[in-house]
């Protein structure tokens, strides 16, 4: 968890300076903002299974479905980035997706 941490908090710390120095068009930046909310969101998420949500199979069932719909925005909006963020991003959102997964199947 120690790794999942540090780069979700590096991302978004590269994340704030890269995106504000990087000359992106208007279009990728706001993709790439998206793409930070969806890893936050994916973050938010991983961390609410250990509530309620972790006992209740209906809430399990949307929360699962909620996973893999901020997963599917996230993996491809991480990459309209540019720079070390990007992959900061990328790598959380993927091992964020993969625990979240596992969590999934052990259920």
């Amino acid at each position: 968890m120690r790794f999942n941490r540090r780069c979700v908090t590096d991302g978004r710390v590269k994340w704030r300076t890269e995106t504000r120095k990087a000359q992106l068009s208007r279009w990728r930046r706001a993709a790439a903002n998206i793409g930070f909310l969806a890893v936050t969101a994916q973050a938010v998420l991983f961390i609410a299974f250990w509530g309620p949500i972790g006992r209740d199979y209906v809430l399990f069932g949307e929360w699962a479905r909620a996973v893999v719909a901020v997963s599917v925005v996230a993996l491809p909006l991480t990459l309209t980035g540019k720079g070390q963020s990007r992959w900061w991003l990328l790598g959380s959102s993927c091992l964020l997706f993969i625990i979240c997964f596992f969590m999934i199947l052990s259920k």
